[in-house]
């Protein structure tokens, strides 16, 4: 995931994005639940975790290897933990910690399971998606709005929509965020390849505005959450998870 604030400070140029990688991000495989689809949003306050407890340092393992940052390690954590709180509440069956493949573009998914699923964090809040079909999710921390980077990195239309309504810069960049890593192509994909449309609904312009669906969240407060899915736009639950 790209962070608004890193994009601005480091003056990044369209190619230059690529070196950052999106995902903290985990999905794949397929799986119908009671013969219908699902599709499951779950946000959680990180904040209070405890990075040295040896039980959340076991459920995250090889992912905290290397990091020293305490914030970063404990937005890493929190966001594993969340992924394992969910999956022990709603697929019981899935050995916890969970096994994790890569695809070919390096986007961890589950090795058993059959269900695709998708993580980002931002402040003191980590985020999830949980689907039957390839999904993404991103939140971010709200802070003022940062068109400079929208002019670099959005489409045209885009931009001159943000221009007439710059409050919405954190609307359109989580869902912006949300697709791409739905694709699962990571930044291969550059933000300004694609446009998304949003008024009464939220659809892709073009030729592909059917092919996924999109859901924004005002929840948590102060921070603005998005999800995409592929495939028709269906009921998506959202909810709160305690992860302390």
């Amino acid at each position: 995931m790209i962070n608004p604030a890193v994009a601005e400070n480091h003056n990044l140029g369209s190619g230059e994005i690529c070196r950052f990688r999106l995902y903290r991000a985990l999905s794949h495989v397929k799986m119908s639940v009671g013969g219908g689809k699902m599709l499951q949003v779950f946000y959680a306050n990180i904040s209070t975790i405890d990075i040295e407890d040896p039980k959340n340092l076991r459920f995250c393992g090889e992912k905290l290897e290397g990091m020293h940052n305490k914030k970063a390690i404990r937005q890493s954590m929190g966001a594993r933990l969340l992924l394992c709180k969910a999956l022990s509440e709603q697929y019981p069956g899935i050995p916890l910690p969970p096994k994790l493949t890569e695809n070919q573009n390096g986007k961890p998914y589950l090795a058993q399971g059959g269900i695709f699923f998708n993580l980002s964090h931002s402040g003191d809040y980590a985020a999830l998606v949980l689907s039957d079909e390839e999904v993404g999710v991103d939140i971010e921390k709200l802070e003022p709005p940062k068109i400079a980077v929208a002019k670099r990195f959005f489409s045209k239309p885009e931009y001159d929509w943000l221009a007439k309504h710059p409050a919405n810069f954190y609307d359109l960049w989580v869902l912006k965020e949300s697709y791409v890593k739905a694709l699962g192509t990571g930044m291969t994909t550059p933000m300004s390849a694609f446009s998304i449309v949003v008024g009464d609904e939220i659809t892709l312009a073009g030729e592909a505005r059917n092919d996924f669906g999109f859901y924004l969240f005002k929840q948590p407060e102060g921070y603005r959450m998005a999800a995409c899915k592929r495939g028709v736009r269906e009921e998506c639950g959202l909810s709160e998870v305690n992860i302390d």
